[in-house]
């Protein structure tokens, strides 16, 4: 394969079908993408660090029963409008997160697309849609520098096939493999039932509250939750 198909294909949008469609042309190694056959049980993940992936993906998913095949890579500046899309009403919503509700593009922009050490991915389904985005990087500083943390946006249209539980595996797995020891969430809004039954599904647990810390439009004054887990562990179980 041309060096010139590989970088294209690890820099741009792409889809699982074009990045498949390499291997016809040569094969190559992948490691920067994570590919998610989702079960109705539970998500399993499978890293690809050889050769390209499976010839046929779409016959493995009829094998499997999975319900849809989704492909997390780095985000670029191309996939920021669509992105925005779905990132401004939940932040306008006030429910979910601590972000200002007035935070205007440029502000959501800088603060979302992080370069490197620290790391923005989005996952995209068979299609090639972006369903949801992620941003993973340090949590603290100096002596605890070793502690990750992570943030996380879902499309509402695609709620319910597991991006989110996705994108938390492959943060857990990427901090790893960042040489952290510990990721730790600083605010989940004790509403927020659906994203502390994931993180608790996959080892966070509640360290502390910091009780009426959040004003929900609908709830008043609710706890903000600190979730934490050590990264001893295999992070997808």
């Amino acid at each position: 394969m041309d060096g010139r198909r590989v970088e294209h294909l690890l820099t741009t949008p792409t889809t699982p079908k074009e990045l498949i469609s390499a291997e016809s042309e040569g094969g190559t190694s992948f490691p920067n993408f994570l590919f998610f056959v989702l079960h109705k049980e539970r998500a399993h993940s499978e890293r690809w660090n050889g050769p390209a992936p499976p010839k046929n993906p779409w016959r493995y998913r009829a094998r499997t029963g999975m319900l849809f095949l989704m492909l997390i890579r780095e985000a670029t500046d191309a996939d920021w409008p669509t992105i925005w899309a779905f990132f401004h009403p939940i932040v306008v919503a006030g429910e979910t997160f601590t972000y200002p509700t007035d935070m205007d593009q440029d502000q959501a922009r800088q603060g979302w697309l992080l370069s490197k050490p620290d790391r923005t991915v989005v996952a995209l389904d068979e299609h090639g849609t972006v369903v949801g985005t992620a941003k993973m990087n340090r949590n603290h500083m100096g002596n605890a520098d070793h502690i990750a943390s992570a943030s996380y946006m879902v499309d509402p249209a695609h709620n319910g096939r597991g991006v989110g539980r996705a994108l938390c595996e492959y943060s857990l797995g990427w901090a790893r493999q960042a040489g952290y020891t510990a990721m730790q969430f600083n605010a989940v809004v004790a509403t927020n039932t659906r994203a502390i039954g994931l993180y608790e599904s996959l080892g966070f647990a509640v360290v502390g509250t910091l009780e009426r810390g959040f004003r929900h439009p609908a709830h008043g004054h609710v706890g903000l939750r600190i979730m934490y887990r050590t990264l001893d562990e295999d992070p997808t179980r």
